[in-house]
């Protein structure tokens, strides 16, 4: 399986600043020993223009000519999934961060430390994006890990089900389960469930934010309501 490249960019008018997340970057990605490409710019028009496609944009908000948020806006109607964190020096913004959708926000002053946890958060995100491939009769079809509500077992096949429609294919539970990692509970030796779908939940049941329920054995209560504690002290910064 070939390595995943990572494909970044670093965007500030402030020369200092840009050359600064650079390296930043370029360090803690060699010491994670990921594969990436960096590109940096120091005009959002120049990123737009660049027509090229990133996981993950640090992006500086007060620049000259339009503001970060206005080139987020763009970014996001070219890819909806890139992830942005908008870097800045003073407190205010932080709000409107908010309403394009930021990933996160970071404040310059942070320093080195600072980048790098949300630089590791953001590739973390990143993953959860992955695909998974579902054979559906001659058709095969990639499905993304985090649009799955939840899956069901039919025997020598699953149900994929998604916020619309569900996909049946050839797996088994067992499979699909050490495929998809710790964001999903078999909540019933039939059901996995997609904890960053849940709503609330009963002593039988798990609510999802479609309404949909999923049933949750008894003897499993408990182990799901630690498990799912623990999931969102770790994860609600992206949920």
């Amino acid at each position: 399986m070939s390595k995943q490249i990572w494909k970044i960019a670093v965007c500030d008018d402030e020369l200092y600043d840009l050359k600064n997340m650079k390296a930043n970057c370029i360090e803690i990605m060699e010491e994670l020993g990921e594969s990436y490409q960096l590109d940096s710019f120091q005009e959002g028009k120049e990123l737009l223009e660049s027509k090229k496609t990133f996981h993950l944009i640090f992006l500086d908000i007060e620049m000259n000519g339009k503001t970060g948020f206005e080139i987020a806006e763009r970014l996001k109607e070219q890819n909806p999934s890139v992830l942005i964190i908008f870097v800045t020096s003073h407190q205010e913004w932080v709000q409107e961060a908010f309403k394009v959708q930021a990933f996160r926000y970071l404040y310059k002053e942070n320093g080195k430390e600072g980048f790098r946890e949300a630089l590791l958060d953001a590739l973390e995100e990143c993953r959860r994006d992955r695909l998974i491939l579902c054979k559906e009769q001659e058709k095969k079809r990639y499905i993304k890990i985090r649009d799955i509500d939840f899956i069901e077992s039919l025997g020598e096949e699953i149900a994929v089900y998604l916020e619309n429609e569900h996909i049946t294919c050839k797996n088994t539970l067992k499979c699909i389960k050490e495929e998809l990692g710790d964001g999903f509970f078999q909540s019933h030796r039939n059901y996995l469930v997609n904890l960053r779908k849940v709503e609330s939940y009963t002593k039988t049941s798990i609510i999802l934010r479609t309404g949909e329920k999923v049933p949750l054995s008894r003897r499993k209560a408990k182990e799901f309501d630690e498990y799912f504690y623990r999931y969102l002290l770790e994860h609600s910064r992206y949920l």
